[in-house]
C-alpha cells in the first residue's frame, strides 16, 4: 500500500518531531544510543508494523530539513540554541545521503562514530552523495576570520552561512572507525569563473598533534596548491596556526626585504596549515570586487588565481 502524503496540524508538529527523532535514533544506532523516553514508543511499533513503516513514510517526507534556522558556532552571537541531546539523523551528511537519498541540502544533527555529542552542520545534498561542509568563505556575513586558536578549535560563524566548523569537529569527522573521508575545495573569482581541487583522502590529527594535516591523491582543475611549488611551500603535513599559537616553519621567512616569523599573525592574518608558508590560504581576509588583486591577506588558491583574492571559498567532506 502506498504511503499517503502527511500534512501535520500545528497541534501535532511537536508530537510528529519527537517520533521521528526517536525513529531516527533507532534506525541509526538501534537499541546501543535509544533515548529511555523512546523505548515505550519503538516498542509499540515494532507490534503494529503497519504503523511503523508508515511513520517512516511520514519522518522521510516530514525532515528533510530538520533545522531551517541559521545556527551559529562558537563565540559569535547565536540564532538559535542548540541542545547537545538532539537527535542526530547520521554520522555525517554522507551517512543521511545513503539513508535516504532524496534529503535535500540544509543544516543536520550528526554524531560521528567516537563523538561524545552531537553537531550542527550544513550538508550539501548532490547526486554524488552527502558532503559535509567545514569552511565557507565568501564576504557575506562580514565574518573575520583572522581569530585565536581557542576559536579555531570551536568553529565561528553562521552554519547557514560563513563558518568554520571548528577543528575538533573536523578532527572527528576525519577520523571516524572504517569511513575514509575524501575533501572537495570548491573556488570562484570575481569574473565568475568556479574551479575546485579534490583529495581522495583527508584528516587531521588531535590537538595534541596540532591538527596536523594528511591528504591524499590530487584531482580537480585548480591545481595541487596544498602542495605548492616547493618544498617549503607544500602544506601536506602541516601543523595547524593562528595569531597566538605559531606551529608554522618560519623561523625568518622573507618576502622582499621584510622578514617574519608568524605565517598567521606577520603575513596572512589567518589560522591555516601553513609551512613556510605556503600558496593555499582560504581563511585569508576577503577582499570586495576591484579590491582583490595584490593581498597578502587573501582567498587564497595560487595554483588557480596567482594574485588574485577569490570571491569565495568552500571546504566539504564527503565519507566512503
Amino acid at each position: 500500500m502506498a504511503l499517503r502524503s502527511y500534512s501535520p496540524s500545528v497541534e501535532n508538529y511537536r508530537s510528529v518531531l519527537i517520533t521521528c527523532a526517536c525513529l531516527t535514533t533507532w534506525t541509526v544506532f538501534r537499541c546501543s544510543a535509544i533515548l529511555p523516553t523512546c523505548v515505550e514508543l519503538i516498542r509499540q511499533l515494532l507490534h503494529t508494523p503497519h504503523s511503523m513503516k508508515y511513520m517512516l513514510g511520514v519522518c522521510s517526507q516530514y525532515t528533510q530539513n530538520p533545522t531551517p534556522n541559521p545556527i551559529s558556532l562558537g563565540s559569535t552571537q547565536a540564532t538559535d540554541k542548540v541542545e547537545e541531546t538532539q537527535t542526530p539523523f547520521g554520522y555525517d551528511c554522507s551517512n543521511i545521503w545513503i539513508r535516504n537519498p532524496k534529503s535535500t541540502t540544509g543544516i543536520y544533527t550528526i554524531k560521528p562514530t567516537g563523538a561524545n555529542s552531537t553537531i550542527q552542520v550544513f550538508c550539501e545534498m548532490n547526486d554524488d552523495g552527502g558532503w559535509t561542509l567545514i569552511q565557507k568563505h565568501d564576504g557575506q556575513d562580514n565574518l573575520p576570520f583572522d581569530r585565536s586558536w581557542y576559536d579555531y578549535k570551536q568553529g565561528f560563524g553562521n552554519i547557514s552561512g560563513e563558518h568554520w566548523l571548528g577543528l575538533d569537529n573536523i578532527y572527528l569527522l576525519t577520523n571516524q572507525e572504517k569511513r575514509i573521508s575524501e575533501l572537495r575545495v570548491s573556488l570562484g573569482d570575481f569574473a565568475g569563473s568556479e574551479a575546485f581541487a579534490g583529495y581522495s583522502t583527508f584528516n587531521i590529527d588531535p590537538e595534541s598533534k596540532f591538527y596536523k594535516l594528511s591528504l591524499g591523491n590530487y584531482s580537480g582543475n585548480a591545481g595541487d596548491a596544498f602542495r605548492g611549488q616547493c618544498s617549503a611551500t607544500n602544506q601536506d603535513g602541516s601543523l595547524f596556526s593562528t595569531k597566538d599559537k605559531d606551529n608554522d616553519n618560519c623561523d625568518a621567512c622573507r618576502v622582499g626585504d621584510m622578514a617574519f616569523r608568524s605565517c598567521s599573525n606577520d603575513q596572512f592574518k589567518s589560522g591555516w596549515w601553513f609551512n613556510s608558508c605556503g600558496i593555499a590560504d582560504l581563511n585569508g581576509q576577503w577582499r570586495t570586487n576591484g579590491e582583490h588583486i595584490g593581498w597578502a591577506s587573501a582567498v587564497s588558491w595560487k595554483t588557480w588565481r596567482t594574485l588574485e583574492s577569490l570571491k569565495f571559498s568552500k571546504m566539504s567532506v564527503r565519507h566512503n
